[in-house]
């Protein structure tokens, strides 16, 4: 399965938090159980798989982004784990990233020295 890179967890549930790692996926848990409760592929296209480094939720939890190896910024519904978009702007790895406390931003830096703001309009 390989190690976790980062989580979040879920600003409406504190029981609940998601992650991702090196097994190039989107895990849903649960603390108070022992399994994932379910996952997800790192990358809505198929055969374009990333590792991700980076995750983080919307104060609302109505959304998650990811970030990872590939540079690109992807926004998911966190109920239905529909993918919604993504966007590009970083040429080498995404490290981090933050929704802002009203959740109209995202920002993301990374490994290429960029820092990278996105207006979120949904």
């Amino acid at each position: 399965m390989g190690g976790i890179n980062n989580f979040a967890i879920s600003p409406v549930d504190a029981n609940l938090f998601v992650s991702v790692g090196q097994d190039r996926k989107i895990t849903y848990w649960d603390i108070r159980k022992s399994n994932p409760q379910g996952s997800l592929e790192s990358s809505p296209n198929q055969g374009e798989s990333d590792e991700l480094l980076a995750i983080d939720i919307q104060a609302s939890g109505k959304l998650f982004a990811t970030g990872g190896l590939m540079g690109i910024v992807r926004i998911y519904d966190y109920e239905s784990g529909k993918f919604i978009c993504d966007c590009r702007a970083h040429s080498s790895s995404i490290l981090s990233l933050r929704f802002s406390p009203d959740g109209k931003q995202i920002v993301s830096t990374g490994q290429d020295g960029l820092v990278a703001i996105w207006n979120v309009f949904l």
